[in-house]
């Protein structure tokens, strides 16, 4: 065998080592959990509205990433799947896709990723919003809306915080004073 043979067994056996240890790598990252400092969000400064705003602009056109955290556990909604019709969920849920009807976690945590879209009522104990919600949104203890946010319709929270970026149209009830806020957050 020539030395251009050896080469050429050498290089190939090297790529081959790269592939499968890549394949490793991420099969462990998944298994513990971990994942690199750019998955995760990091906490950031948030605005919370408790008294009268009236800011109008339009929606703004985000070229932001998702700040949402990956979902553990819990029901997950793809980005292609589109429902028409309600869901109960007693865990976790992540909509990445499209639902026209209502979406209900009471007592967990429901996230509508920047490419999901949720329409009439959305209804969970805390509630992360990165997307477009139309209609009814109720938080039993938090609505937290990120910079891709688009808000239309009735927020139903005791806290809410809007961060930079996100849109909201929304009359907002704060159930702590009994007071309603009619707001246009940019």
């Amino acid at each position: 065998m020539g030395i251009q043979a050896w080469f050429i067994l050498i290089g190939v056996s090297a790529m081959t080592l790269i592939v499968w240890d890549g394949r490793r790598r991420k099969a462990r990252q998944r298994a513990e959990g971990s994942y690199s400092s750019g998955d995760v969000p990091q906490p950031s400064p948030a605005v919370s509205l408790v008294s009268d705003i009236a800011v109008e602009q339009s929606p703004p056109k985000a070229t932001v990433t998702p700040l949402v955290a990956p979902l553990k556990e819990g029901s997950r909604i793809g980005a292609a799947t589109s429902i028409t019709g309600n869901i109960t969920a007693n865990e976790p849920v992540l909509v990445k896709g499209n639902v026209q009807g209502r979406v209900v976690a009471s007592q967990h945590s429901l996230t509508v990723n920047a490419s999901g879209q949720v329409a009439p009522y959305i209804e969970g104990g805390f509630i992360t919003v990165d997307g477009h919600v139309s209609g009814t949104l109720k938080a039993h203890s938090r609505a937290t809306l990120l910079p891709q946010a688009i808000v239309q319709g009735v927020i139903d929270t005791p806290c809410l915080e809007c961060e930079a970026g996100a849109w909201l149209q929304a009359n907002v009830r704060h159930r702590a004073v009994q007071q309603n806020v009619t707001a246009m957050v940019s």
